[in-house]
Formats: C-alpha cells, sequence, structure tokens
C-alpha cells in the first residue's frame, strides 16, 4: 500500500477488513503475547494517529484488547504528524490531518483509557 493513500484515517480500517492473512496472523501474535504475560496489568500502544494508523490501532484497542482484557487499561501514545504538512503548500493535505484528527478524537479516544498526544513538530531537535 502506497504512503500517500495511507493518509487517510479509514485506511487502516479497509486493510483491516481486506486482509484476513493480516488479521489472523496480528491475532494469533497477540495472542501469543497475552497468554505469556502472567500479571497483566494494562497495555501500552503508539500510533500515528493522523494517519492510517490511527484506525487500525482503534480495531485493536476495541476488538482485541477491550475482548480479551476487559478490565486492563489502555494507554495510547498519539503521534500527530503535523510538521509532514506545509500548511500553504499543501492545502488540501493539512485539511486531510485536520479530518483525520477530528476521526481519532472522536473514535479512537474513546476506546482507552488514557491519551498522551505527541507532536512530532515539537520533538525535532
Amino acid at each position: 500500500m502506497a504512503e500517500d493513500n495511507f493518509v487517510f484515517y479509514n485506511k487502516g480500517k479497509e486493510m483491516w477488513k481486506s486482509s484476513y492473512d493480516f488479521q489472523d496472523d496480528f491475532e494469533d501474535k497477540f495472542r501469543v503475547q497475552l497468554e505469556q504475560s502472567d500479571r497483566l496489568q494494562g497495555f501500552q500502544m503508539t500510533a500515528d494517529v493522523t494517519s492510517g494508523y490511527g484506525s487500525l490501532a482503534n480495531i485493536v484497542a476495541n476488538d482485541m484488547m477491550r475482548d480479551q482484557a476487559p478490565k486492563a487499561p489502555i494507554l495510547l501514545y498519539a503521534l500527530e504528524n503535523s510538521n509532514k504538512v506545509d500548511r500553504d503548500v499543501h492545502k488540501s493535505k493539512f485539511e486531510i490531518l485536520e479530518l483525520n484528527k477530528a476521526l481519532w478524537l472522536g473514535e479512537l479516544s474513546a476506546n482507552v483509557d488514557m491519551v498522551v498526544p505527541f507532536d512530532s513538530q515539537f520533538m525535532e531537535n
């Protein structure tokens, strides 16, 4: 999948639903890790929430983590890559990132217990 296509928030959901091999492989690896955890205290997840990875993280949090361990807290480190796009030069890409931000705030933040936002613009040297 081209990187330009994955800039849309719902591309992660589309990939999850269309690729059963990826879905089965991911679920198998998740269950193995979960079974090896003797005393699960919660989950920590890092995702670029302004791209397709945000919707993919939502599926993992809601459909897998909550199903397998409903009482375990989920901590999300939300990476926002706002520095990818120059607002004036690439207005359409900037608008897509803003829409993606609204989608993850409405969808993903409701499925996790705590969000730690990181804006990559401020993380550079």
